[in-house]
């Protein structure tokens, strides 16, 4: 029996995929949105059903860093998507770590046959990505920002990397910080130290942009981090 994570906002979706991967023999793990995906993604499943359409970071973005985390870099990931145009895309450029694609609708039989398929396929060492401390150490450090960081750092570390990775002017929304910004505040919150941060700061290294997106890099202001020192000028968030 294998684990199969399901990324998908849509309930009567995700309960349909996950009835067809238990159908096939498997055990279902959903995720609403990309940041619970990537604390789900942790676990190790054995493969990932992707929907595109997250309420809180492209599908696009989260695919690349799937890929680039070493609990998933070499798992198998199907994107389910009613976007043909995306999905066109996406076979045409065939990103690292994508396996398949699925457009919507899908019935079950379908879900179960592609799960079962890329579960039986061999699993390629050139698919990984490389072995450079740094880089690993850099994705592991953002991972863990999203994962336990507050909900406002979080979004502008998605932000973030949705920029990094196509960036394209927006709708006058604030802009997302930049790295050396979100450094100093995960600092300010006691979730990295300054090897970390000074590793946050450097230029990454992104994959190839994907089509242009309208919410990706918004023009505007820039959203201001918390202002403070220390405990005592900021508000100290918990732990998740």
């Amino acid at each position: 029996m294998a684990t199969v994570l399901i990324v998908e906002d849509d309930g009567l979706v995700a309960r349909q995929m996950a009835l067809a991967v238990r159908l096939a023999g498997h055990f279902p793990v959903c995720a609403m949105d990309a940041r619970s995906a990537i604390r789900e993604a942790t676990a190790r499943p054995d493969a990932i059903l992707l929907d595109l359409g997250l309420p809180d970071a492209s599908g696009e973005t989260l695919l690349d860093h799937l890929h680039r985390m070493p609990e998933t870099a070499h798992v198998p990931i199907v994107v389910v998507t009613g976007k043909t145009d995306r999905a066109v895309y996406l076979r045409d450029h065939q990103p690292s770590g994508l396996a398949d694609i699925l457009l919507k609708p899908v019935n079950n039989a379908t879900v179960a046959e592609t799960v079962q398929s890329v579960l039986e396929a061999p699993r390629s060492s050139a698919a990984q990505p490389p072995r450079r401390s740094d880089e690993f150490l850099r994705h592991n450090t953002i991972t863990r920002l999203i994962a336990q960081g507050p909900d406002r750092l979080a979004s502008q570390v998605y932000r973030r990397l949705c920029a990094d990775r196509a960036p394209t002017a927006g709708s006058g929304q604030p802009r997302p910080l930049g790295w050396p910004e979100i450094a100093r505040w995960s600092l300010l919150e006691g979730l990295v130290n300054e090897e970390e941060a000074r590793l946050l700061c450097e230029t990454p290294r992104t994959a190839s942009p994907g089509p242009p997106r309208a919410d990706t890099e918004p023009s505007g202001p820039t959203e201001s981090p918390p202002t403070g020192s220390g405990p005592h000028g900021r508000t100290r968030h918990k732990r998740r």
